[in-house]
């Protein structure tokens, strides 16, 4: 597994903070962002067209967007269905999570849905409700 990254990008770090919290070796693979604007250039468009950080390759897949390897590794790599419940109605309640954090490109709501602090599910498999934080 590869993990195509800029230290200081805040979607990079949400997929590092998940890859360690799951236990994974990755190797990464830095890019130049800025001032080297690597993401622009024609190799790194070859693997992204969008230009964008980060990437994952897990041998032949190659995801794009940190929402969609977040979801990806919960259903990949966890076993104990924690972080990406069976249950329809929690994995909705994660997807909507992830979906909130987007728009608000706030690491810590990100973090909320993925549970980092053992919050864990109620009796009925659920997660429970997603609290915003105030400004």
């Amino acid at each position: 597994m590869k993990l195509y990254d800029y230290i200081l990008s805040g979607s990079c770090y949400k997929v590092r903070l998940f890859l360690n919290i799951l236990g994974l070796e990755y190797d990464k693979a830095p890019v130049d962002f800025y001032p080297g604007k690597d993401h622009k250039k024609p190799d790194f468009l070859a693997l992204n067209p969008l230009g964008q950080l980060p990437v994952l390759v897990d041998g032949e897949l190659i995801l794009r967007d940190a929402q969609s390897i977040l979801l990806y590794l919960a259903s990949r790599y966890d076993d104990s269905n924690t972080w990406f419940p069976d249950n329809a109605a929690a994995r909705g309640r994660v997807q909507n999570g992830v979906a909130v954090q987007c728009r608000g490109g706030n690491v810590g709501v990100a973090a909320r849905p993925l549970d980092p602090e053992g919050i864990g599910l109620d009796s009925k498999g659920e997660l429970p409700p997603i609290v915003e934080a105030e400004p």
